[in-house]
């Protein structure tokens, strides 16, 4: 009959990475707005991680600049209370999101549900596609099966490579 979605996603080894990722992606962004000043807290997403590198997006480059500035103070909190002691350097990108972009107002991670058009398309890469063939296949749900092929078939080929 039908499986659990976490059982589908505990299955595929890669499919358990990106979900601990993701897990940590969220951990790490509670830890920061704690630990951050108000409004400045209010102004960050945690974008990526590894073990060296903690990539976070702000709204506008007057949050970017104020995030700059404290650096610092983020590695430290990365460092003991994210629990990645290897953390070496933080990148501040600023992603605006067509919802004013001044830096006046909270950044909001729900309004990209809201519409999905003022935001940057991200690319669906091949690695990924084959993920969601794979999940696809392991579903017995032909309509979710098909919407997930359909997907994947949207994958932006490799570049140079």
């Amino acid at each position: 009959m039908y499986r659990a979605i976490s059982d589908v996603l505990s299955a595929d080894a890669a499919l358990t990475a990106v979900r601990e990722h993701a897990r940590r992606l969220a951990a790490l962004q509670h830890t920061l707005r704690q630990r951050l000043d108000t409004p400045l807290n209010q102004h960050v997403i945690v974008a990526d991680f590894d073990a060296e590198k903690l990539v976070l997006h702000t709204d506008s480059p007057v949050w970017a600049a104020k995030l700059r500035f404290k650096i610092p103070d983020i590695l430290q909190i990365i460092q003991k209370h994210g629990k990645i002691s290897t953390l070496r350097a933080v990148r501040v990108k600023v992603v605006v999101t067509g919802a004013g972009g001044d830096g006046g107002g909270k950044m909001d991670t729900e309004k990209s549900l809201e519409n999905p058009r003022k935001h940057a398309i991200m690319p669906l890469s091949a690695e990924n596609a084959r993920h969601l063939r794979q999940l696809a296949r392991a579903t017995e749900d032909p309509a979710l099966a098909a919407a997930m092929t359909r997907l994947a078939g949207h994958a932006r080929p490799r570049r140079g490579g």
